[in-house]
């Protein structure tokens, strides 16, 4: 997934629809942002969700945190939070997402962005690349579909 948002609420945002996702998820975080977004994915994804903290891979400090989000934060409130972070965050189980399914998903890609856009609070680039992201889709295909652009 690489890097969220920095922005809270589009943070956000990309957590809830990546939410309902069942395959493994991995980011990249700075170290001066690593609370902020455990706090965002414990709002979003609760504080059972598993999570390994990947603490500067491949140098001579490599570490591994593995646990849950809680205490993940737990983790960030007693140490001093230091190198660049890798999370891989484990995906919500197929029982629970299966019951989530998000019936925008079977909607035109076009209609699924102009949904993203509604509340106001998006960019319409980075609504295309949530959409191409949940999709599985490139970007510029996205783009295309929104702007009613012919593919040559």
């Amino acid at each position: 997934m690489g890097f969220l948002n920095a922005k809270k609420t589009l943070r956000e945002n990309e957590l809830e629809h990546l939410n309902k996702h069942t395959e493994t998820m991995i980011f990249y975080e700075a170290p001066h942002r690593l609370k902020k977004t455990l706090q965002a994915m414990l709002k979003v994804f609760g504080e059972e969700r598993k999570i390994v903290l990947c603490r500067e891979l491949t140098k001579r400090y490599e570490e591994f945190l593995r646990g849950n989000l809680a205490e993940a934060i737990e983790w960030t409130e007693t140490q001093e939070v230091r190198g660049e972070f890798c999370l891989i965050v484990a995906g919500r189980e197929k029982e629970l997402a299966d019951e989530q399914q998000d019936p925008t998903e079977r909607l035109p890609l076009e209609e699924q962005v102009k949904l993203l856009l509604t509340d106001g609070t998006m960019r319409v680039n980075d609504a295309i690349k949530l959409v191409a992201k949940k999709n599985k889709l490139k970007k510029q295909l996205v783009y295309k579909a929104y702007h009613h652009l012919d593919s040559e």
